[in-house]
């Protein structure tokens, strides 16, 4: 009997993603020892703490400092899970390391044979995280515009995990998002072009502040509840159009993408960089720019494209953890930078 691979999982808990990458390793024949990081209510202590993130954000771009403050309550109950872990795992994930002390990184380091870490965030957006890259074997990034900020990063996208449904899918767009400036007038204009050519369309955003809802309420826009990433996916499912609202603050792709390439859906996003991987094509994927509206119409209409198998599989969560630790029988996964020309591969 082949014996199981042993992984230590670290992750946010964030949408429910370390529960959901939890199970997708189980499915792929881990054993996983989980040390999970959430993130609670969280108040100031000090006045002088408020000040000095304020300051750090308007300065130096830098939102690390509140994300320390809120995670420090949860180290005490980390390292005492850790003193009562005697293995040695042949793996170690972390997703946002940031998230967690580096004297912590330094133990589990010595609890497993390769330790490997995803920054999937921009580094620039969180930059403590440049003080734990060489910690580890390997360390990936999700923007080419990061790969030549260390010499020790590695190209690496996000994946989809698959769900199986058998929902039949409604000719309609679905958008749900978190409430924030920069996304706020983008959805009103896509709303209003869907309403304008009387296209059917769901768009839900997401928000715990009063006066943000009022905003949503008077532009005609729901004001949906936070979805754990599995509940996303089951909704993913019902729409035949899905949409992306990128966050300028990175030019990685959002998990959205990769879920309209797994389940063959039609994909509207605003974020550019997409045309640059070796997935897209101009019938399945409508890049917004809000001057293009009139071509909106006619991207409803075309027949989606076929793409090939190996090319959809090469983003699975399968191919991913095989090609982030090095397992032999992955397909690498690269950034536009150094992709495989669009021309290797055969469309239908």
């Amino acid at each position: 009997m082949i014996q199981r691979k042993t992984i230590i999982l670290c992750a946010p808990t964030d949408y429910g993603f370390a529960e959901t990458i939890r199970k997708a390793l189980l499915d792929q024949g881990f054993i996983v020892y989980a040390f999970p990081i959430s993130r609670e209510p969280f108040k100031y202590k000090r006045l002088t703490d408020r000040l000095y993130n304020c300051y750090r954000k308007v300065f130096f771009n830098d939102y690390s400092y509140k994300e320390k403050l809120k995670h420090e309550a949860q180290y005490d109950k980390l390292y005492e899970k850790l003193r009562s872990f005697d293995e040695v795992a042949d793996y170690a994930l972390f997703i946002r390391p940031d998230l967690y002390p580096m004297e912590f990184v330094e133990a589990i380091k010595s609890k497993a044979i390769k330790t490997v870490a995803y920054q999937w965030d921009g580094l620039d957006r969180f930059p403590a995280v440049y003080n734990y890259i060489d910690l580890f074997d390997r360390f990936f990034v999700f923007d080419k515009k990061d790969l030549n900020k260390h010499p020790n990063l590695l190209p690496l996208t996000n994946f989809f995990i698959p769900k199986i449904s058998h929902l039949k899918a409604k000719d309609k767009a679905y958008l749900i998002a978190t409430f924030d400036d920069y996304r706020f007038p983008l959805i009103r204009q896509i709303k209003a072009e869907f309403e304008k050519i009387e296209y059917p369309h769901h768009f839900s955003v997401v928000t715990w502040n009063h006066n943000q809802t009022e905003r949503l309420l008077h532009a005609g826009l729901l004001v949906g509840k936070a979805l754990d990433y599995e509940q996303n996916l089951s909704e993913v499912q019902k729409y035949n159009v899905l949409i992306d609202i990128h966050a300028p603050i990175h030019n990685g792709l959002s998990f959205r993408i990769f879920e309209a390439l797994c389940y063959g859906k039609r994909l509207i996003t605003t974020n550019q960089a997409v045309k640059d991987y070796d997935f897209y094509h101009p019938d399945n994927i409508f890049i917004w720019n809000g001057n293009n509206q009139s071509e909106l119409r006619q991207f409803l209409v075309r027949d989606l494209v076929p793409l090939p198998s190996e090319l959809i599989e090469k983003y699975s969560f399968a191919n991913w953890i095989k090609y982030v630790l090095d397992i032999k029988g992955h397909t690498e996964i690269t950034l536009p930078v150094n992709h495989k020309k669009k021309e290797d591969y055969t469309f239908a």
